[in-house]
């Protein structure tokens, strides 16, 4: 299947962090390290589209539609808006030219 990205469609910012326990010189945690930033389209997944998967949520769920990077990879963190989510899943396309992110909220 191949995703239909068209003009203007990617209108959301979204950067995508890997979560990391090393310090700086002072001894400081660094926190989250920026692995890549990209323009994509981001939607909040309704409940009823939760249930179809059959689990069961409190939290937000957003399906977000980008081009393929091939440095995206679960566990990772995404920031859209402020908002913090959980990559749980990362889907491209037949063709590797373009990729779904399912992200769960993990701090607002």
């Amino acid at each position: 299947m191949y995703h239909n990205i068209n003009s203007g469609r990617l209108r959301h910012y979204v950067e995508v962090f890997v979560p990391s326990n090393d310090t700086d010189d002072y001894g400081q945690p660094v926190g989250n390290v920026l692995v890549f930033d990209a323009r994509a389209e981001v939607k909040t997944v309704s409940g009823s589209k939760v249930q179809d998967y059959n689990t069961t949520t409190t939290s937000t769920i957003i399906t977000v539609l980008m081009w393929y990077d091939e440095r995206a990879e679960d566990k990772q963190v995404l920031v859209y808006n402020g908002v913090e989510y959980e990559v749980n899943h990362v889907k491209p396309d037949e063709l590797m030219k373009s990729m779904i992110l399912t992200c769960e909220v993990i701090k607002k």
